[in-house]
């Protein structure tokens, strides 16, 4: 703290004006509130008794923990460290101790050393705390809390928090992680651990429930043990021939059991390649038919359908031919008698001229939203 000016002249003529004293606070590197005290005394014209003054500085720092991060990785059997240091300089020392929640401890992570003590001299000066995680015997990622609480030298009321994950290494190496197979055909995977267990291991192979039935595994489970967990065991996945175009999805879920592999699990997606297209099959692409007379053509669908599907016949508006018509303007097709075709009978009117018509086919719904067709007609 600073005064200005440092003294005070009064005259016989002015000694009653104010005059006026500031009072600066510099800026300091600690955190605390700072006090003091201005003291006044006269000499030459008055005799009085010293005056004091009590002043009040407000720190504009806050206390806290610099951490290097706030969250940290560990691999099971390794080590990661972080480090701490204090925001501001303390009044005096400080101890900042560090410990897990007593409802949430976690064994298998460990930190040395547990507490760190900063002067004020070296509070700014990072000092390292390193994380370990030891091997468990499950196969699941574990995590853990290290609270950071901090006494003395006007940082009693500072705590920090570090959120610590361990990544296990028990697991599966798959050769791949999706999968394609053909319509009637298959593919294959490979399996095996990541690391040697402590007692023999089932992989329960299963189809998740939104899977398609037309893939079919030839194993439902693998076992390995501590003397083949790490050779690779083939599963073999097979699609089956179905007769709609509807592209077939599923994913293969594997879950461990036993020897330390427990709550281990990962997928297989499987996508079919189809080999049935959704189209419209029409007996005839073009028709000729005499003034006054009929034609027929039919159609039916490639491939089932997922549901029903209605086809549209029609004349493009800019080109229709009035003088040729249909008996049908659609055909509705299911998942029964896609396959059963069903015939559109052309009439011509007896007019002068000879003449041309176009029909067209669209398809809707049942997975034939992109499905058309044509007939080209000759009068």
């Amino acid at each position: 703290m600073t005064l200005s000016p440092a003294s005070l002249t009064f005259s016989t003529t002015d000694w009653s004006t104010t005059q006026s004293v500031t009072v600066t606070a510099a800026e300091d590197a600690d955190a605390a509130d700072d006090t003091d005290t201005i003291t006044l005394s006269a000499s030459g014209g008055i005799t009085a008794s010293n005056v004091t003054k009590a002043v009040s500085i407000t720190d504009d720092e806050t206390e806290g923990l610099v951490l290097s991060t706030a969250s940290l990785g560990v691999d099971e059997e390794g080590d990661e460290d972080f480090t701490v240091k204090l925001k501001n300089m303390p009044s005096a020392n400080v101890t900042v101790a560090l410990m897990q929640p007593s409802n949430s401890t976690n064994n298998d992570v460990s930190f040395t050393p547990t507490s760190l003590d900063f002067t004020t001299t070296d509070w700014n000066t990072a000092q390292t705390v390193r994380v370990s995680a030891v091997d468990d015997d499950d196969g699941a990622d574990d995590t853990a809390t290290i609270e950071l609480t901090a006494s003395g030298g006007n940082y009693a009321s500072v705590t920090g928090r570090v959120s610590v994950r361990v990544t296990d290494d028990d697991g599966f190496e798959l050769s791949v992680s999706s999968l394609e197979v053909n319509e009637n055909n298959n593919a294959t995977f490979t399996v095996k651990l990541t690391s040697e267990p402590s007692d023999d291991v089932t992989v329960t192979l299963t189809r998740t429930a939104a899977s398609s039935t037309d893939v079919t595994l030839d194993e439902t489970s693998l076992t390995f043990t501590t003397g083949n967990w790490n050779r690779i065991q083939t599963v073999t996945v097979s699609a089956a021939d179905d007769a709609d175009a509807e592209v077939d999805t599923a994913t293969i879920k594997l879950t461990a059991a036993g020897g330390g592999y427990d709550n281990v699990e990962s997928r297989v997606s499987v996508t079919v390649r189809e080999n049935d297209s959704a189209g419209l099959e029409i007996s005839e692409s073009s028709l000729n038919i005499n003034e006054d007379d009929t034609a027929t053509f039919t159609v039916k669908l490639t491939s089932e359908p997922t549901a029903t599907v209605k086809v549209t016949l029609a004349q493009p508006s800019a080109t229709a031919n009035d003088d040729v018509t249909l008996d049908k303007t659609s055909l509705t097709f299911t998942t029964g008698n896609w396959n059963t075709a069903q015939t559109v009978t052309v009439s011509a009117d007896d007019d002068a001229d000879d003449g041309t018509a176009t029909i067209n086919l669209t398809a809707a719904g049942g997975g034939y939203d992109s499905a058309t067709g044509r007939v080209a007609i000759s009068v």
